[in-house]
């Protein structure tokens, strides 16, 4: 039905919306003018983390200072020297002063539907337990964010989201989402604002009919972006004549947005990574949208190390520490002293972004273990700033969370060391939201129950599986030992 002046058709406003959220994803123009986060807690006081040791992630992870954090309304007010007398005069008894050492948050594993090769509308965030008891354990290591992946059994297994893994006060699992997709849990997002980043799993396989399985689904995407970006281009030169409804389709929606380069795939591929980086360099030749690609697992991806680097692919290595225990793993880097090289250091040789992760769920409170172990192995041929970045920035980077996206951290409080002294214990989390929570490393249900009363908000972490990570985190240390070092 058109309108009885214009000749332009009813809707035609929220039609012209829709093109324009077709766009990259990215934070909105006014992200940096909030005053107050959008996932804040109410009632949550201000807190002044003092006399902290800071490692930024700036100048390519070399950046260390001593300060103070200042956090109020779920934001970072300011990074500097307050002194707390003069923000007790601002706060008064409500400013919550902490001493503490601050490094990166870490981060670590769905299983799979077996009713079809090709499934980009399942969704991991569909079967999210939220009462599951590894969120606490995880949170017990030092990890505060997830990526929820499905499993590796299908070409496309469906979308995957980054969680926060501590309980909301909604106690559901969209709201655990962090920065969750505008069309979640809304029949008619908001088309104003810039789309936000998704995520899918690949599994790419070894056999012909799986390689047809994955470019026939993507022909078929293809097929479908050619008909909205026709429609767009009608519409917005203002010719509705015979148009119609906008070309939609919700079983391929995802796949479609995989194409505009809005969803960042990770992909757990053996022994046909080269085949994925082609098909990667094929499709971004012919339809001009750069492909977000993380190979998630890695075992034998360090023999392609020089290839990822040119065609701009990380790798999420899960697990750090070559193992044949299956196929894709018999040619892996064990390390020293039985190969010169481990797969961490054969990466950074050729400029390959590398996070750490854990195999299953469970595993999650040990990646910090991990990640010592990869310094260890590295014989001292790591900088303290790319140890680090294994369980942080890169994986914000691969995740895409370091494109600008709400960087409010959770601060966790360790006792005998840091986060990658084995010695060390995490007993207590700062939520920007929610306040300090104070834990006992023992009894675990004491621990488990104390954690779960927190509300999720913003991190950065690593790994792969039912948990890996995403976004600002940050861990906190009463004193470190590692860093003197």
């Amino acid at each position: 039905m058109k309108g009885a002046s214009s000749g332009v058709p009813l809707g035609a406003a929220r039609a012209l919306s829709v093109f324009s959220a077709l766009y990259r994803a990215g934070p909105p123009e006014d992200f940096h003018d909030r005053t107050e986060s959008d996932r804040f807690a109410p009632g949550t006081k201000p807190h002044l983390i003092q006399n902290a040791r800071l490692w930024t992630g700036r100048k390519n992870g070399t950046e260390i200072f001593s300060g103070d954090i200042l956090i109020d309304k779920g934001l970072i007010k300011g990074v500097g020297h307050f002194g707390s007398a003069k923000l007790q005069k601002t706060y008064g008894s409500e400013l919550v002063v902490i001493d503490a050492w601050i490094t990166p948050g870490i981060g670590a594993s769905g299983r799979n539907s077996l009713k079809g090769t090709i499934q980009p509308w399942l969704r991991s965030l569909d079967a999210v337990h939220t009462n599951d008891a590894s969120y606490a354990l995880s949170i017990a290591g030092g990890v505060t964010t997830a990526l929820i992946l499905p499993g590796s059994a299908n070409a496309i297994g469906g979308q995957a989201f980054v969680i926060k893994l501590r309980r909301t006060v909604e106690r559901s699992s969209t709201s655990m989402v962090l920065e969750p997709p505008y069309t979640v849990n809304s029949s008619f997002p908001d088309l104003i604002r810039p789309p936000r980043w998704r995520h899918m799993k690949h599994a790419c396989g070894e056999t012909p009919n799986t390689i047809y399985a994955f470019r026939d689904a993507y022909n078929t995407a293809s097929q479908i972006k050619k008909q909205q970006d026709e429609y767009c281009s009608k519409a917005l030169a203002n010719e509705w004549e015979g148009l119609g409804e906008f070309p939609d389709n919700r079983q391929w929606e995802a796949l479609v947005d995989v194409l505009r380069g809005r969803v960042k795939v990770e992909a757990h591929s053996a022994d046909i990574i080269a085949t994925l980086i082609l098909l990667k360099k094929e499709v971004e030749h012919a339809k001009r949208q750069t492909i977000q690609l993380t190979i998630t697992g890695a075992a034998e991806a360090h023999l392609l190390a020089r290839e990822l680097g040119e065609a701009g692919v990380g790798v999420i290595l899960n697990p750090a520490r070559s193992f044949p225990y299956r196929w894709e793993d018999r040619r892996g880097l064990p390390g020293p002293p039985l190969t010169a090289d481990t797969p961490i250091s054969t990466f950074l040789a050729h400029n390959v972004t590398v996070g750490v992760g854990v195999l299953e769920n469970w595993d999650a409170r040990n990646v910090r273990f991990e990640i010592a172990w990869a310094s260890y192995a590295a014989g001292g041929n790591m900088t303290q700033a790319e140890v680090l970045a294994l369980g942080s920035t890169n994986v914000a980077k691969l995740l895409g969370a370091k494109s600008a996206h709400k960087f409010t951290p959770d601060l966790a409080a360790t006792r005998g060391g840091d986060l990658l002294s084995f010695n060390s214990k995490v007993v207590g989390v700062i939520s920007a939201e929610k306040g300090l929570k104070t834990c006992s490393v023992s009894p675990p249900d004491d621990l488990c129950m104390k954690m779960r009363s927190a509300k999720p908000r913003q991190t950065v972490c690593s790994a792969n599986g039912i948990s890996s990570s995403s976004e600002a985190s940050r861990i906190v240390h009463p004193r470190s030992s590692w860093q003197s070092r």
